[in-house]
Order: C-alpha cells, then structure tokens, then sequence
C-alpha cells in the first residue's frame, strides 16, 4: 500500500510502479443487492429475465461439494483448461479449496435451476465488515445466471456486509469490463518495487 511505501523509504536504487491486474474491486454490498439507478439497468433487465427461470439458491454444504466438483470439471472441460495453464492452475486451486471446503473459513452457494447444478460461488469473511468473493462459476448458456448468481448471493448470504472485495481481474480484458460495470465503491491498489 501507499502507506507501506513510505515506511519502506526507499532510495533511487528503486522503481515503484502500480499494479492495476491486481487491484482488488471492493463495492457496497448494498449497492450490488440494490442495483439501484440507471447505471444498472442492463443488470437489473438480465436479473429479470434469469428470475424468469425456476431456480433456487442454497447455502454449500459438505454434501453438495460431489455436485460441485463435478459441475467445475465440466466448467473446466468446455474451455479447454488443459491447454490454458492459467485456467489449469485456476481449476487445480478451486479442486484444493473443494477438497479442503471443510477445513477453511470459507462458505458459499450452489445454484439450482430445473434442480440441476448451473452454477456456484465461495466466499470468506476478511473481516467483520468485508467478504471476499473467491470463486464463482456459472454456465454461460443460461442469460443472465452471472448477474442473477451475484445478486442473489450478496442478498441472502453476504447483506450483513458493508464491503464485497471480488479480487482483481488479472489484467483480463473481459474481467475487467464485467468488474468495472458493477461500479466499484473504490479499489485495493497494488504496487510492485523493482530494482533499476
């Protein structure tokens, strides 16, 4: 951080520069339940539409985790994650945070619609005033289930939360439109000191 920085007091032997990839997106919880205003109206209209389907949204226990890790090697397999290393390394720590669910302070949803799994998401508490949203998977086939899978999870199982730090975008173009159209409140900033 800044603050860090400066404490450091480092000399012209170094270069400090900002890492934009990684800062993370921290928004109001209310707002991302909300989505009050015009600048949300696209969510707002594909929400509408996911609502249409019949879905349900249930809190992730130990005896969905089989259903889960089924459902993100599928995930995995529709995009080629064998022959996309950062997509490969992605889906090797998800299947270490499955296999681990019960021993980490982590907690999360599975979504249902027509009573098969279409999506899922985990978060953990940073503290008493933020969660970290740390995966969230969904199928692309079904409108709107991203916007739906975030709202209602920021609704019935984060509300007691002032901030939703959804982590950065990895310099991912598509990410970064996706996090930047749900209007973050302000970012974690990241910085990265090198030597000349």
């Amino acid at each position: 951080t800044e603050s860090e920085i400066k404490e450091l007091n480092l000399d012209d032997e170094y270069i400090i520069e900002k890492d934009r990839d990684n800062f993370d997106y921290i928004y109001l919880t209310q707002d991302l339940i909300n989505l009050k205003g015009r600048k949300y109206d696209g969510k707002r209209n594909h929400i509408k539409r996911f609502k249409q389907l019949n879905f349900d949204i249930v809190e992730l226990t130990k005896e969905k985790l089989e259903v889960i890790k089924n459902f993100q090697k599928k995930w995995c397999e529709d995009r080629l994650c064998d022959d996309d290393l950062s997509l490969k390394n992605e889906s090797a720590a998800i299947n270490e945070l499955l296999n681990n669910f019960d021993n980490l302070s982590v907690f999360g949803a599975a979504l249902f619609i027509d009573y098969n799994i279409a999506g899922y998401t985990i978060a953990a508490e940073l503290n008493s005033d933020t969660a970290v949203v740390i995966v969230e998977k969904a199928n692309p086939q079904i409108k709107g289930i991203y916007q739906g899978l975030n709202q209602l999870f920021a609704e019935k199982f984060l509300y007691k939360y002032k901030y939703i730090n959804r982590e950065q975008d990895m310099g991912n173009e598509g990410l970064r439109n996706a996090k930047m159209s749900y209007h973050p409140y302000r970012f974690v900033e990241k910085t990265v000191i090198k030597r000349k």
